[in-house]
């Protein structure tokens, strides 16, 4: 998938009801990723798109657009949602899942499902980089070909060492 990104692109995308309700989603192109998940969204069909740390399910729900016809699975090791988030991503036929994609067994089981995606969008918990390079690691290992969006790299100064610097410069591009 080829996307040229602008800020006037990214500031008009238009998100989904009832996200307006969040008021982080309205947060400009650079500050939050809402409108930018929602972009890429925009840009495919007939996809799968991998949500790793649902946490509110809100990236998840950026990621829904019925009008492309996408799956998303959406994962996380604890169930943080509440009863409105939960109705809301079934709503927007979002997969939920409370597994633990680090547990080779689990990743094992979703493997075709994870090299299939289109759009893997990585947003875990502690944030200090050592899951995402790991996922990283085992998504080159085995040929993945899509996109992977991450989440707070520069927000946390673990990300950038035990992740992002280590990825070639070849391989990555900043968006912020």
């Amino acid at each position: 998938m080829k996307v040229t990104l602008t800020s006037d692109k990214l500031s008009s995308i238009t998100l989904p009801n009832p996200i307006h309700s969040f008021p982080e989603w309205l947060e400009r192109p650079g500050r939050e990723h809402y409108r930018l998940l929602a972009y890429l969204t925009s840009n495919l069909t007939n996809a799968t798109i991998i949500d790793i740390g649902t946490h509110k399910g809100w990236s998840a729900l950026a990621l829904s657009n019925p009008d492309s016809n996408v799956t998303i699975h959406t994962f996380d090791i604890i169930n943080k949602l509440t009863t409105q988030e939960s109705t809301l991503l079934a709503q927007r036929g979002v997969k939920t899942h409370i597994e633990d994609l680090w547990n080779p067994t689990i990743r094992e089981s979703w493997k075709d499902t994870i090299l299939a995606s289109e759009l893997i969008f990585l947003d875990v918990d502690p944030h200090n980089g050592l899951m995402e390079y790991d996922l990283y690691l085992w998504l080159k290992k085995n040929d993945y070909q899509g996109i992977i969006v991450c989440a707070d790299i520069w927000h946390f100064e673990d990300m950038r060492h035990n992740f992002w610097h280590k990825i070639p410069p070849h391989e990555r591009m900043d968006l912020t």
